[in-house]
């Protein structure tokens, strides 16, 4: 047995509770945003536009077992409705690992590996498109117009982008 297989054996497992509270709680404190307990989601609200980024836990999931977890960034418009759903949801991107589906969140150094990867996927897609609105909301639709952007966010997929440009 090497030092690596008894390092993995010692390294704490952690409950579904610990995983998740941990990762809220990083990822708040990282970007600013507000956690919602009830929706699990991050929230931050610029003018109309309410950007989330909310949590998804695998139904299998298993305390000292399986803890597997993803997430996905979206933007909605309040002037469609007071909720992100179909009828105000403007555009989105899932944040999970390459290759797979869900986070493996099971350990401290997992944990730790997601949070970091999550990170990344925050400074990429959300603190840009964040910072657009809040400098300059024309500027930000028109970003948004260019065809890189509506395959990146989806917007093509809900149609409410189009109902925003009219306004």
């Amino acid at each position: 047995m090497g030092f690596l297989d008894v390092f993995k054996k010692k390294e704490k497992i952690l409950t579904i509770a610990e995983a998740q509270e941990k990762m809220y709680t990083s990822l708040s404190e990282y970007t600013g945003w507000k956690y919602l307990k009830s929706q699990h989601c991050l929230r931050l609200r610029v003018a109309n536009i309410v950007f989330d980024i909310s949590f998804y836990s695998s139904k299998y999931n298993v305390s000292g077992e399986r803890i597997e977890a993803n997430c996905e960034f979206e933007f909605w418009n309040k002037q469609f409705d007071n909720i992100c759903n179909v009828n105000s949801k403007i555009g989105f991107v899932f944040f999970r690992p390459e290759n797979d589906y869900w986070y493996d969140i099971s350990t401290e150094t997992k944990l730790n590996a997601a949070i970091d990867d999550i990170k990344s996927k925050i400074d990429a897609y959300a603190f840009p498109l964040v910072k657009r609105f809040e400098d300059d909301y024309c500027g930000a639709m028109a970003y948004l117009s260019s065809d890189d952007m509506q395959e990146l966010y989806q917007l093509n997929k809900l149609g409410i982008f189009e109902k925003m440009k009219s306004l």
